[in-house]
Formats: C-alpha cells, structure tokens, sequence
C-alpha cells in the first residue's frame, strides 16, 4: 500500500488511500499458532502486502516469532495493523510463555469486588500493550442465566 502521509500520527489521509486499500482496511484476518515456520511467514507477509488488511486476530502459537511478524507487517504497511486477541483470561491465556493466566470471569464476579476486576483488566492490558497488541476482545458480556447455552459457563460473571 502506498499513500500520502499528510494525516495526523504519520498515518496516510484516508480520503487519499486507493478504493482497494480502504476495503483492506475492513478486514481482520486470523493468525493462528504461528510458531516462526519460514514458508508460513513469508506466505503471511506476501498476503498481508498485497492485501492491506487493517487488522489481525492471534490465537496463540510462539509469542516471540508471532511478535517479529507482525512488527514485520507494520514496517511494510502505509497503515499498521490493529493487532487483537481473545484474552478472556488474560494474556497467558493465548501465550503462557508471556503473560499471566488470571481466573475465568465468573470467580471474578463472585468475589463481588469491583477494585479486583479493575486491577484484572488493567494488568491484562499492560500485557497486552508490552507485546504489541492493540485491543482485547473480552471480556464477554455473558450471562449465565442459559442452561441450554454451556459454553458460557464460567465466562460470564454471573447470571445477573
């Protein structure tokens, strides 16, 4: 993608960016257990260069190879890449090797403190923000209040 960088933060005017890299810039694709193999990411940079996609999704794999690729991909992009993940319980939930694996939601809505929950979230995000990524996509807003629906379980904080 080439653009002009007359916007502000460096990023290119979006008013300026080709029809094709504005609807790349729709798509979250999925990066899944990337481990650092040589044609997978070769094949990744070559998709991710021609496409221009504006976001991508990691579910898990080698934390330090997933962290090179996609510092790889944001020095070839004009715009970097929303990077985000499914951390409902925390960063180690994805990358045990970089991030701490914290209780589902439903012990947190048990312990019935506000301050804990708080303090949750926010290590979580200081994990996510050292490693590179941009938003995490929990926690849900579950409830468990569905006994046909397991999958909630316990990631809803409760059934109220």
């Amino acid at each position: 993608m080439s653009a002009p960088m007359n916007a502000p933060g460096g990023l290119p005017d979006a008013a300026a960016l080709p029809d094709g890299d504005l609807a790349g810039q729709l798509v979250c694709v999925v990066l899944r257990d990337y481990a650092g193999e040589p044609a997978a990411r070769e094949a990744f940079l070559a998709d991710f260069g021609r496409h221009g996609w504006g976001g991508v999704i990691v579910f898990g794999g080698r934390l330090e190879a997933v962290v090179e690729l996609l510092a790889e991909a944001r020095s070839r992009s004009a715009v970097p890449p929303l990077v985000v993940g499914d951390f409902e319980r925390g960063f180690g939930q994805q990358f045990p090797e970089g991030g701490t694996v914290f209780p589902p939601l439903m012990a947190l809505g048990a312990a019935g403190d506000p301050a804990l929950a708080r303090a949750v979230a926010a290590a979580v995000g200081r994990e996510l923000r050292a490693h590179g990524f941009h938003v995490n996509f929990a926690p849900v807003a579950d409830l468990a209040n569905e006994a046909a629906n397991p999958i909630v379980a316990t990631r809803a904080a409760g059934d109220d």
